[in-house]
């Protein structure tokens, strides 16, 4: 089976390097692409689970973390708000 690297980010749109992430995952999953590993530095980010968007003083957070330079998103997957930014791969 071939494999792929993937190294595209978009650090100053953090949404976007989560859209691409969910578009790979779905590509990959139907078999449209071959395995693929995404490796790359993202911009300062708030990764919020759905569960935590459905969370009273979920906006506030959002406001929070915007206040503090970093851009929420809601990822697919995970239990909480992970913060991850410049530095992290």
């Amino acid at each position: 089976m071939p494999h792929a690297l993937l190294a595209d980010a978009f650090p100053e749109r953090p949404v976007l390097d989560m859209a691409l992430s969910h578009a790979l995952l779905l590509r990959v999953a139907e078999g449209a692409r071959p395995a693929t590993a995404r490796i790359y530095e993202p911009g300062p980010t708030v990764a919020f689970s759905k569960l935590d968007s459905h969370a009273p003083g979920f906006a506030a957070a959002c406001d929070a973390a915007r206040a503090h330079g970093y851009e929420p998103v809601v990822r697919l997957g995970g239990g909480h708000a992970a913060a991850y930014g410049p530095g992290c791969l």
